[in-house]
C-alpha cells in the first residue's frame, strides 16, 4: 500500500470542491486505498487553515473531516522537522533514486495551479 502525507492545500481543496481531484485523493486515504501519515503539527495545521474565515467552511464539516482523518491516519512523531520545497535544489550527494518515493518512503502530495493548469507534485519524504 502506498503511504502518503497530504499537503494542507489538498485537504482545503477537498472540502471546498467535493467533486474535485483533491477530494478524490482525500477519499483514497479515508477509504484505505492509500495509507495516510500525519504528525501532530500536520493535524494542527490542517485544522488551523480549515478554520480560516475566508474559506467559510462550517465548523461541523471541519470537525467531521478532522475526526475521520484522525481515525484512519497513521500518527508519526518525526525525530526532526522535514522541509520539502520544489524551489530547493536536491541534496548534494543524493542519488536520483534516493529522491523517489518507495513503499518505505511516503510521498508528499500537493497540487499547485500554474499557468491555468493543474500540476501534481510528488516529492519523497526524507
Amino acid at each position: 500500500m502506498n503511504r502518503v502525507v497530504l499537503d494542507t492545500n489538498i485537504i482545503v481543496s477537498a472540502l471546498l470542491v467535493p467533486a474535485g481531484t483533491q477530494a478524490g485523493v482525500l477519499l483514497l486515504a479515508l477509504n484505505g486505498v492509500v495509507a495516510l501519515y500525519v504528525s501532530s503539527p500536520i493535524l494542527q495545521e490542517y485544522e488551523e487553515v480549515l478554520r480560516r474565515p475566508r474559506f467559510g467552511l462550517p465548523a461541523r464539516r471541519i470537525d467531521g473531516t478532522m475526526d475521520a482523518i484522525r481515525e484512519i491516519a497513521h500518527a508519526v512523531n518525526p525525530p526532526r522537522p522535514v522541509s520539502i520545497s520544489s524551489h530547493r535544489p536536491s541534496t548534494p550527494g543524493r542519488s536520483q533514486q534516493g529522491n523517489r518515493a518507495t513503499p518505505w518512503n511516503p510521498a508528499l502530495i500537493s497540487f499547485q495551479m500554474h499557468c491555468h493548469r493543474r500540476v501534481a507534485l510528488r516529492a519523497p519524504i526524507a
